[in-house]
């Protein structure tokens, strides 16, 4: 487009093209630096992008290799687990061994000493078999000689029918004699029957006295003496283990029985009114014996009373460690 006074020159405005192809140019310019700036951002961009995919990889990679020190560390917990626990199995393994052969040791040391017991059980019966076959032999000869005594007196008196007076005071003494003898031999054999009823309880006595001081000293009580069969019209008592201050009464039974336990008590209860001499004295009880029924060991221990069981050749205090007697 021309302005008028290019129409009316016939050539063109310079200064207006000259400011068009200025503002073209800069324009241009402009365009140029947009372009490189664009180019710029564009590279800057991309190397952003770079270095973004490139920390996401070593992101990626940190995090994998993270991940494989979690598996390698979870594996070697788990075969360290493993392993712990194959330790633990074969100790278990061993212990449960151990306990099986002590389980086994046990077991035989407790039949080796049923085995014990059962055969001086026997021979204690074997024992009292003999003295009571021994005892009915002497009373048969017994018999016989008296038998002999009698047809012997029975000739003597026909014989001596004649001097009958002369000889009747001496006749009236034999016959004094005669029962006298008869009397003695009547006690003699009740002794015998006596002996042969409680000889298994002189024995478990035997067995207690002889042990009775040393055990009770390691329970404690100072006892330096024994004494056996001390009695009255109301009382018996079989043990008794003295010091200046204490006593200790022991019942002794072959076979301990509930009944027992209580009948001793009661006695216990009167030991210082059957025995004043000891009323100054702390009495305790014990009952010992070979065989218990009825779990009456335990009945005795609960009531204060030591419980001393004989076995084989001693007797020992089966209470437990932290047991306290009952005084009396």
């Amino acid at each position: 487009m021309t302005t008028q006074s290019e129409q009316q020159s016939g050539y063109p405005d310079w200064e207006k093209l000259y400011r068009l192809f200025d503002k073209i140019a800069t324009a241009q310019v402009k365009t140029e630096q947009w372009q490189e700036e664009a180019e710029q951002s564009r590279k800057e961009f991309e190397a952003q992008q770079r270095r973004w995919r490139e920390e996401a990889e070593q992101r990626q990679k940190k995090a994998e290799e993270e991940q494989q020190r979690w598996k390698q560390e979870a594996e070697q917990r788990q075969k360290k687990a493993e392993e712990e626990q194959q330790r633990w199995k074969r100790e278990a393994e061993q212990r449960q061994k151990k306990a099986e052969e002590e389980q086994q040791r046990w077991k035989r040391e407790a039949e080796q000493r049923q085995k014990e017991f059962e055969a001086q059980q026997r021979r204690w019966i074997e024992e009292a078999e003999q003295r009571r076959k021994q005892a009915e032999e002497e009373d048969q000869k017994r018999k016989l000689e008296d038998q002999k005594r009698k047809l012997e007196e029975e000739q003597h008196k026909l014989e001596e029918e004649q001097r009958r007076k002369q000889a009747e005071e001496e006749d009236r003494q034999w016959k004094q004699e005669e029962k006298e003898r008869e009397r003695q031999n009547k006690k003699e054999f009740k002794k015998l029957q006596n002996l042969f009823t409680s000889q298994w309880g002189r024995l478990v006595e035997s067995l207690v006295e002889g042990d009775l001081v040393p055990v009770l000293n390691a329970r404690g009580i100072e006892v330096d003496h024994t004494t056996t069969r001390m009695g009255g019209r109301e009382f018996e008592f079989d043990i008794l283990a003295i010091n200046g201050k204490e006593m200790v009464i022991v019942e002794v039974k072959t076979t301990l029985r509930p009944k027992n336990v209580k009948r001793f008590l009661k006695q216990l209860d009167k030991a210082k009114t059957y025995m004043p001499q000891f009323a100054n004295h702390i009495i305790y009880g014990a009952m010992a014996w070979l065989k218990a029924d009825s779990e009456a060991e335990k009945m005795a221990e609960k009531r204060g009373l030591f419980v001393i069981r004989a076995t084989g050749k001693s007797a020992s205090i089966i209470n437990d460690k932290d047991f306290k007697p009952h005084g009396w």
